[in-house]
C-alpha cells in the first residue's frame, strides 16, 4: 500500500529484515534497564516517522518517548493483544498512558467491551478492527489434498479428527478435552485427537493420556509449522480457552481451511462464530456444555462439514489479511489526515 515500514523488537528474525526498511533491536520488555537501553537509541530512528504502531504497555511508553523527544509529528495507534484485570493504581497509570495514543485498537467485541468499561474517558479513541489471518496461506483444502494429509498423519478416512494447537499452558484448558475423550473414546472408536504445540502442561497432559488409557487416540505432535496441513487433516478444531485469549487467531486460520471450531465464548468467540451455522460454541469452562457440544459435532459429521463451508465463507469476509490491511490503511489515513498534523509522507514505525 506503498507505506515504508520501521521495525523496533527483540529477537527480529532474518525475513522480517528482508521487510522492513529499517530494524532497531529494542529490549523493551526486558526490565528496566532494557528500557532505558532502548530509549538510548531513539535519536537512530528517522525524525520524519509519521505513525508509531505500538503493541503492549512497554512499548507504547517508548512510543510515547519517541514521539516527544524526536518524532513530534507522529501519531500513535496502540493494539490491545491481551487485556488482564489491574487494581487501581494500575488502572490510573495505564488510563494516563493510553491517553497518548491517538487510537486505541480492540481486535474483539468483548475486548472493545472490557475496555470500554475500564477506561470510560477514552472510547471516542477506541476503534475495533478484527484480525485477519494469510488467506494466500491458509485456503480451502481439495479432497484429494485431504486424504493426503490423512496419510500423513496416519489418518483413516472414517477417523473423525480433533485437533487443538496453542501453547500447552494452564489458561488453554487442553485437559477438558482429554477428560470429555476419556467418556467417549470407548462409544466412538474412530475418535482421534492430535495435540499441536508446546508448553509447561505437555507433561502433565502426556501423564492424563497414559493414565486414562487414550494412547491410541491421542497424539502429540509438538510445534508443527505447515498449519495447513494440519487443518486439512482434521474434522474439527478446538479452543477451549477459559482465560488470556484477545482473539483466536487460529479459529480464523482453520475456517479459511474449510474447518469449524468448538471454542470457549470468551473474547472473539462471537465475532467469529454463529453457533451452530459456522461453527460451535460453549459456555466458559463448563465442561458438561463442552461434552454436550463435542457430541454434537462428532454424532454429525455432515452437519460439522457444513459448518466448516460456513465457517470459511464468514472468514472470507470478514477475517483475511488483505481486510485487515485495508481497514488499518483506512484508520491510518483518518489519522494522516487529521487537521494540524503536517503530515506529507507515509511513513511507519511499528513495534
Amino acid at each position: 500500500m506503498g507505506y515504508e515500514l520501521q521495525l523496533g523488537a527483540n529477537n527480529i528474525q532474518v525475513d522480517q529484515k528482508a521487510i522492513y526498511l529499517k530494524t532497531y533491536s529494542l529490549n523493551i520488555n526486558q526490565g528496566a534497564k532494557g528500557f532505558f537501553q532502548s530509549v538510548t537509541q531513539i535519536f537512530k530512528f528517522d525524525r520524519d516517522i509519521e505513525v508509531i504502531h505500538a503493541n503492549s504497555a512497554n512499548t507504547l511508553l517508548f512510543a510515547i518517548l519517541l514521539r516527544l523527544l524526536w518524532c513530534s509529528r507522529a501519531v500513535i495507534v496502540f493494539t490491545f493483544h491481551l487485556y488482564l484485570e489491574d487494581d487501581s493504581l494500575r488502572l490510573a497509570f495505564k488510563r494516563f498512558l493510553f491517553s497518548w495514543a491517538d487510537y486505541l485498537h480492540c481486535s474483539s467485541e468483548a475486548l472493545k467491551s472490557q475496555i470500554e468499561k475500564y477506561y470510560p474517558s477514552l472510547q471516542e479513541k477506541i476503534v475495533l478492527i478484527h484480525l485477519g489471518a494469510d488467506e494466500k496461506l491458509f485456503h480451502r483444502v481439495s479432497d484429494s489434498e485431504r486424504e493426503g494429509f490423512r496419510q500423513q498423519f496416519n489418518l483413516s478416512k472414517d477417523d473423525f479428527v480433533l485437533l487443538y494447537a496453542g501453547r500447552l499452558n494452564p489458561e488453554k484448558n487442553v485437559h477438558l478435552i482429554l477428560e470429555t475423550l476419556a467418556k467417549e473414546s470407548d462409544a466412538h472408536p474412530n475418535l482421534k485427537l492430535l495435540i499441536a504445540g508446546t508448553g509447561p502442561c505437555r507433561s502433565s497432559l502426556a501423564e492424563f493420556v497414559k493414565q486414562s488409557n487414550l494412547e491410541h487416540c491421542v497424539r502429540f505432535i509438538g510445534h508443527w509449522k505447515e498449519m495447513r496441513s494440519l487443518y486439512g487433516a482434521c474434522d474439527l478444531l478446538i479452543l477451549p480457552s477459559y482465560a488470556r485469549e484477545t482473539f483466536g487467531l487460529v479459529i480464523v486460520e482453520a475456517a479459511l481451511c474449510g474447518l469449524p471450531s468448538l471454542r470457549s465464548n470468551i473474547s472473539g468467540a462471537i465475532d467469529q462464530i454463529t453457533d451452530g451455522v459456522n461453527g460451535l460454541l460453549f459456555e466458559n469452562n463448563n465442561a458438561e456444555q463442552f461434552h454436550a457440544q463435542l457430541v454434537r459435532a462428532i454424532a454429525n459429521p455432515e452437519k460439522t462439514k457444513a459448518m466448516g463451508e460456513a465457517a470459511y465463507t464468514t472468514a472470507i469476509e470478514k477475517f483475511t489479511a488483505a481486510r485487515m490491511a485495508w481497514q488499518f490503511n483506512s484508520l491510518y489515513k483518518t489519522m494522516l489526515l487529521q487537521p494540524g498534523t503536517g503530515i506529507k509522507d507515509d511513513v511507519t514505525a511499528n513495534f
